[in-house]
């Protein structure tokens, strides 16, 4: 008796199985992988007001996002939040944003905000990091921003270095806050923990949709809203496979959340307000 329970529970999951894969199939015939959806897939796989916008700047047409649309909600692929609709990941994955920044790291005098750090008695350990406060000031007095826009524009240099790799945010152990933005590149790359930090890296942009899509579940669309650290801690270790890993994450998925434009009302004293997809509305 009890292999025929067993044969019939392993018969109803490859039915499962081969169902959701003809699922899959349909949808992607439904909703074809075209040149716009991928666009929409490095805007967070949402439609609304800010990408609909940069939709159109790239040359897309007002018909053309309504067509996918249209279609991703007759698939029952989409969920509306306000004036975003939010496209499943069976038809969308989130890539990690191309973002548009305006200092790089390769510009001229932004080295002398890297430091290297010291232990005892002036004695030099591996690793450079980013002074932040000091880059915010010298981008105001070079292109005569107000703060809230170098703040604004150096959060886009962290966030496309983090995404390219040029940088992280790492420690191992969530009770030790990382020194600082750690580049990894050239002799500051040096670090004991250099190949876990490269692993990291890899893992971050493997498990982006996966990622973006659970912090957004577990956030809710409101002004100064912050996602719990352990939710997303949690989340990464069930998919790195168990303990191991940057305990930081969340906070370089922030960053990088913050430079893509996920969050609106960003100020250099103000957290701001995510909107779709890094969060959800009640």
């Amino acid at each position: 008796m009890r292999r025929v329970h067993l044969r019939i529970l392993g018969f109803v999951a490859g039915v499962g199985i081969a169902l959701g894969a003809l699922l899959a199939v349909e949808w992607a015939r439904a909703v074809p992988r075209t040149e716009l959806l991928v666009f929409f897939e490095r805007q967070g796989c949402v439609i609304g007001p800010a990408t609909r916008g940069a939709a159109r700047d790239a040359g897309f047409s007002d018909a053309d996002i309504d067509a996918l649309a249209r279609r991703t909600r007759l698939v029952g692929r989409a969920e509306t939040q306000r004036d975003w609709l939010v496209l499943a990941p069976e038809i969308c994955t989130i890539r990690p944003p191309a973002i548009k920044a305006t200092l790089h790291l390769g510009d001229p005098g932004l080295g002398a905000y890297f430091a290297a750090h010291f232990s005892g008695a002036g004695v030099v350990r591996p690793g450079c990091s980013l002074d932040l406060g000091a880059t915010v000031l010298a981008a105001q007095k070079q292109f005569g921003w107000d703060r809230d826009r170098a703040m604004l524009e150096a959060t886009r240099l962290v966030g496309a270095a983090l995404v390219s790799g040029e940088m992280a945010f790492y420690s191992a152990d969530p009770n030790i806050v990382p020194a600082g933005l750690w580049l990894m590149t050239g002799e500051c790359a040096k670090l004991p923990a250099q190949a876990a930090i490269r692993q990291s890296h890899e893992f971050l942009m493997r498990e982006f949709d996966s990622l973006v899509r659970f912090a957004g579940s577990v956030t809710v669309c409101e002004k100064g809203a912050l996602t719990e650290p352990a939710l997303i801690r949690a989340k990464a270790e069930k998919l790195w496979g168990g303990q191991g890993g940057n305990a930081w994450l969340f906070a370089e998925l922030r960053w990088i959340a913050e430079a893509a434009g996920w969050y609106g009302d960003l100020l250099a004293r103000d957290i701001g307000t995510p909107r779709p997809p890094f969060c959800h509305y009640e």
